[in-house]
């Protein structure tokens, strides 16, 4: 009897807590309340931070693809969705290159701006319209001025990660 009180008391604290973080994990005001962390403290998929171009070199190598499939790059991110963290923006030339997550599986902590970063996906060229570019701006908490300017759809140099992992 006193085992079967013993497991259902480690039963219900163990509970208690799952149920504690999962409200932390919920909490938007929290920075990167939203990203969970992998075993290795990545992001997605677990990678290693070896063997990566840099992001300003895939950009030179997509000029005359239309996508390549398993690129690892590095670089700093400039921007990141305020909301959840679903998407980010790497620093490159001659215009920053769009992350998004596959499957919009994984987040990225909404401080992780001005961070370096080693990601491992797919990259493509699409075309951004309108009305999504307005979106992005909003999740990035743009002023309304600067999102009113938009009126144009993009095509813009897409990365789409299975896996991150700061450094």
């Amino acid at each position: 009897m006193k085992n079967q009180i013993l497991a259902i008391s480690i039963t219900m604290i163990s509970f208690a807590c799952n149920e504690a973080k999962v409200a932390k994990e919920e909490n938007p005001s929290d920075p990167g309340s939203y990203a969970i962390q992998n075993k290795i403290g990545g992001y997605g998929d677990e990678i290693d931070s070896t063997n990566y171009i840099s992001v300003d070199s895939m950009v030179v190598f997509m000029q005359n693809k239309a996508s390549y499939n398993e690129i690892k790059i590095r670089g700093n991110v400039a921007e990141v969705c305020l909301k959840k963290g679903c998407w980010m923006n790497l620093k490159a030339q001659p215009k920053d290159v769009k992350v998004e997550f596959k499957d919009y599986a994984f987040f990225v902590p909404l401080n992780c701006a001005k961070k370096e970063v080693v990601a491992i996906g797919n990259a493509y060229w699409d075309t951004t319209s309108v009305e999504m570019l307005k979106h992005l701006a909003e999740d990035a908490k743009k002023p309304q001025q600067e999102i009113d300017l938009i009126t144009k759809p993009e095509l813009e140099l897409i990365f789409e990660a299975r896996g991150v992992l700061f450094q």
